[in-house]
């Protein structure tokens, strides 16, 4: 972990954070080593009501499909599960959606189509019918102060934990970035921690499809088109990483995730890392225009913290 100083040479004693031991969590570590002042609006400054519209239509459909595989792994021995399922996802989707902006409407219609596409092909790709699955497990390591949620484990001959990510591209650095997140390690060391070790652990990236409704076009035949996409072209919307726990990466990750936790409790001046106000897709922060406009910031150019620097690259399947 890099020595490096959290802190701006300008002193903004009111940005000290209320709970000096408040629970962490990988979301949380994440915000932090990307932008200091992203973390601070997000868990120590009353700012979950700060959300960019621009970002609201990508973050609706990865809870969607989080929350219709989520279910799926359930309720699948019932009988019309798939069809239930889906319905529920988008009154979940539209009730994250609206209100929403008129130029925007297309957009939202077209993500629809692609949650019901997109999920009818993980449920026939990420699942076997013999295996004890468990979805949406929840954890607290009370040595860590630390708490998650993984979003699968399946208990056979080994235990696999899988992690679900959507994305817009699946490009050689965006699946690598994926696969190889820390965020999986700490997931596994922390099961390790409180009793439930797993085996081996599985990322299923899902892209997002491109495809855009034609004039007059009903949905479902927009639905149809997206899933004959699915189906015909799975390896250019449909990804799967698996790599076996070791010894070692437990003791690597731990190291890593106590350093992360020591450098953000012990952070009492947050800093603007500007060299992540805009992602490598051109989407803003949702917090730019608060922060940009907060003329009490310091701020600095400089690439963030390298979490997980020491890491291996994952084997790809």
């Amino acid at each position: 972990m890099p020595a490096r100083s959290l802190t701006c040479s300008k002193k903004m004693d009111y940005k000290k954070p209320t709970e000096v031991n408040r629970p962490e969590h990988y979301s949380g570590i994440q915000s932090f080593f990307s932008c200091p002042m992203k973390y601070y609006y997000s868990y120590v400054h009353n700012g979950h009501g700060i959300v960019s519209i621009d970002h609201v239509p990508a973050m609706a459909f990865g809870t969607a499909i989080h929350f219709g595989l989520a279910s799926y792994a359930q309720h699948r021995s019932y009988d019309s599960v798939a069809g239930k399922i889906i319905k529920d996802t988008e009154i979940l989707f539209n009730g994250m959606m609206y209100p929403c902006r008129d130029d925007v409407a297309a957009k939202i219609f077209g993500l629809k189509a692609n949650i019901r596409a997109a999920l009818i092909t993980s449920f026939n790709n990420f699942f076997i019918d013999y295996l004890d699955t468990y979805a949406e497990v929840p954890f607290y390591v009370p040595e860590y102060n630390f708490y998650g949620t993984v979003d699968r484990i399946d208990k056979g001959i080994k235990r696999i934990l899988w992690e679900y990510k959507t994305s817009s591209s699946l490009s050689i650095n965006t699946v690598k970035s994926l696969v190889n997140s820390i965020q999986q390690p700490i997931y596994v060391l922390c099961l390790n921690k409180i009793g439930f070790p797993v085996d081996c652990v599985n990322t299923a990236i899902i892209k997002k499809s491109t495809l855009r409704t034609r004039v007059k076009e009903e949905m479902e035949e927009l639905t149809l088109r997206i899933a004959a996409e699915y189906i015909s072209k799975p390896s250019e919307y449909i990804f799967k990483s698996e790599w076996d726990v070791d010894k070692k990466l437990l003791v690597d990750t731990e190291i890593e995730l106590r350093a992360a936790l020591d450098i953000i409790r012990s952070t009492s001046v947050y800093y603007r890392n500007t060299s992540n106000c805009f992602s490598m897709m051109g989407n803003r922060c949702r917090y730019y225009m608060i922060c940009r406009d907060d003329i009490t910031l310091g701020y600095k150019d400089k690439e963030p913290l390298n979490l997980g620097k020491h890491k291996e690259e994952r084997p790809w399947l």
